[in-house]
């Protein structure tokens, strides 16, 4: 049997045997398994070694290398979280959420809700496996499938479409919280809301306030989302004077560069 704790003896030739077998070994291991997609696979093994995480090659040890729950939201191997897609899929069609891919940029899953497929939403492996993963395995799930509990575990993936979806949403709320959009400036990515009450203004980045407050467009839970990042360390005070100046000073940065383009 090819184990996880062998495979470290035989990648670092300790216990004696060449290359060659360990190789074969690894090979005959993978061969006998590929149809197995509980069973790590010698990619799985390598992801995991690559990123020092020791814990998950003890787990998957003690289990005879079968991925089990405890093992299921810790791996992040690209091949091995395309093979779910499907499988997730067969679960999440009754919540009318579909993945469409594996993001290139992490260990996540960007999907489509039925109700509305312009807007892309990114969900970590490790979050939708930990909460939801035991129905892979045919075992109860820790939280309750539904979409809503998908939904507000995720961000947006930022597309165009997504991002208008999301900002359309947020013009449409931000009177509940007493807030009105004032401004939208997509090529310095910047939005811009007026306190209605005091007349003072929060600045912040577009796609920092749209990706954290995405399920605003599915859910009036997704207001509380918003209030909260407008509550946070990434948006900036400002008052009528200081909006005024900061208008002024990109005014004028402007003019100068058309100036100098016209000088050129």
């Amino acid at each position: 049997m090819f184990r996880v704790k062998r495979t470290r003896k035989l990648i670092y030739d300790r216990s004696g045997k060449s290359f060659e077998e360990a190789r074969q070994a690894m090979v005959e291991y993978n061969g006998k398994n590929k149809n197995d997609r509980w069973k790590a696979t010698r990619r799985i093994e390598k992801d995991i070694r690559a990123n020092l995480r020791d814990i998950e090659l003890e787990l998957l040890n003690k289990a005879d290398c079968i991925i089990t729950p405890l093992t299921l939201y810790r791996i992040r191997e690209q091949a091995f979280l395309k093979i779910l897609i499907p499988h997730w899929n067969r679960h999440l069609s009754s919540v009318d959420i579909k993945i469409d891919q594996v993001s290139q940029d992490s260990p996540s899953y960007i999907y489509t809700s039925a109700g509305h497929p312009d807007l892309m939403l990114l969900i970590t492996h490790h979050e939708l496996a930990y909460n939801f993963g035991n129905i892979l395995l045919e075992q109860l799930p820790l939280l309750e499938l539904t979409a809503r509990n998908v939904v507000t575990r995720s961000v947006l993936y930022q597309t165009p479409s997504s991002l208008r979806l999301v900002l359309a949403a947020i013009r449409d709320n931000a009177p509940t919280l007493g807030l009105q959009v004032e401004e939208v400036d997509e090529i310095v990515g910047r939005t811009i809301l007026r306190s209605i009450k005091d007349q003072t203004y929060l600045q912040t980045n577009i796609k920092g306030l749209a990706e954290k407050a995405a399920h605003i467009v599915l859910y009036q839970e997704g207001r509380k989302a918003l209030e909260g990042y407008l509550q946070g360390h990434n948006v900036q005070r400002l008052t009528t004077e200081q909006l005024r100046l900061q208008r002024d000073a990109a005014r004028e940065f402007a003019e100068s560069q058309r100036i100098d383009r016209k000088r050129v």
